[in-house]
Order: C-alpha cells, then structure tokens, then sequence
C-alpha cells in the first residue's frame, strides 16, 4: 500500500496482548497478537505469527497474516499493524 494511503485506513482501539498460543489447524504454536476492545465491546483483531519489525518510544510495527472465516473455510491475509500507544484510559 502507498504511504500516503495509510491516513485513510480506519484507526482502532484497544488493549495489545502478545502470546504464545497452540494453532489446531496449524498443528504447532503461532505468536498471536490480540487488539481487544478497552470497553470489551465488540469483536477485537487477531494477528497470527507475529513478527516485530521495529520500535521506538512512540510506535511500533507488527507483521503477520489476519484470518478471515469464510463459512467453512477460511482466507489468510497477509498484514502489518502500526501500534501508536496512548496513555490513559
């Protein structure tokens, strides 16, 4: 995606929580980065295999795949978050 296009892309909210956790379908474990709503309501975003790419005082930037439920099956798209914490509630 063009820089100049990531402006536009909708902000989200939340709680960043990163694990270890055991992947059924892949058959082994994945680091997962979980965005959980910080007023629990809603669904929040999954990141799978999440690799940091960098960081510093005020961002960071996370890589992997999203996976879409589609029925029964599923599509696997690759991602990058850009993390900017806020302090606060």
């Amino acid at each position: 995606m063009p820089r100049w296009q990531l402006g536009s892309l909708p902000s989200h909210k939340g709680n960043l929580v990163v694990r270890d956790e055991y992947q059924k379908d892949l058959g082994r474990n994945s680091r997962v980065a979980d965005l959980v709503p910080a007023d629990s309501q809603g669904v929040g975003l999954r990141l799978f295999d999440v690799v940091l790419l960098g960081t510093s005082s005020t961002w960071l930037s996370l890589t992997g795949f999203e996976r879409e439920e589609r029925g029964t099956s599923y599509a696997d798209h690759a991602q990058t978050w850009h993390v900017t914490p806020v302090s606060g509630p």
